[in-house]
């Protein structure tokens, strides 16, 4: 037990494992019982030490060994491990089928959610005049009591955006738009406004919006 003991990789009679592995005085006598008739070290688990590691145990630091092995992570697991550990340091358990795992920004928790449906899209109707919201998809106007405009986002900051904006109703009034929407590079093909019954599906190209489809 007051013997210094260092075993090498090449005594394989004591450590089949190859683990090069350094016991002090201290270390010998209170790890007494984990060494069996045949000098070898016993442990709880293999996968706690790996062959080709130098392990130094210590009995003494019990936050590094209890009756099992504790693994603290170093900065690279962190990072490598960052979308699974949450604020509290915590793992995070996983979510129902179909659940992604979303961060919330620096220094906040992630959290499961479950994706929206990309073919459910936000409708509304309208009776006075509108301005177009970040949500909004379809918008259908009813232009019966009166004439009704139309505000759409500028085409500037929504590139690729689709909107489908439509006139239901069958009076005369007028559905007029902020911006002319674009259906050739010929200016007298641009629409201001519409009288009749139809709907435009309308895409940003970045500079104006375009009208793809009718009906």
């Amino acid at each position: 037990a007051g013997i210094n003991t260092k075993l090498n990789i090449a005594d394989t009679s004591i450590l089949s494992n190859r683990i090069n592995l350094k016991l002090n005085a201290a270390d010998t006598a209170a790890l007494s019982n984990r060494i069996n008739a045949a000098n070898q070290v016993v442990v709880d688990s293999a996968a706690a030490l790996r062959a080709g590691i130098n392990t130094k145990l210590n009995i003494a630091d019990t936050s590094i060994l209890s009756n099992r092995i504790n693994l603290k992570l170093n900065a690279a697991d962190t990072a490598a491990l960052s979308n699974r550990i949450n604020a509290t340091d915590a793992i995070v358990k996983g979510g129902v089928s179909g659940q992604v795992l979303t961060s919330n920004g620096a220094g906040a928790a992630p959290s499961w959610i479950t994706p929206a449906n990309p073919y459910v899209k936000p409708i509304a109707f309208k009776t006075a005049n509108y301005t177009v919201v970040a949500a909004d998809f379809t918008i259908l106007m009813d232009a019966s009591a009166t004439n009704l405009t139309v505000t759409l986002p500028a085409a500037s900051a929504n590139q690729g955006r689709v909107l489908v904006v439509g006139k239901v109703d069958e009076s005369s009034n007028t559905i007029s738009f902020s911006a002319a929407l674009k259906q050739s590079y010929n200016a007298g093909q641009n629409i201001s406004s519409v009288n009749y019954a139809i709907t435009y599906t309308l895409q940003s190209d970045g500079t104006d919006w375009w009208i793809i489809a009718k009906n």
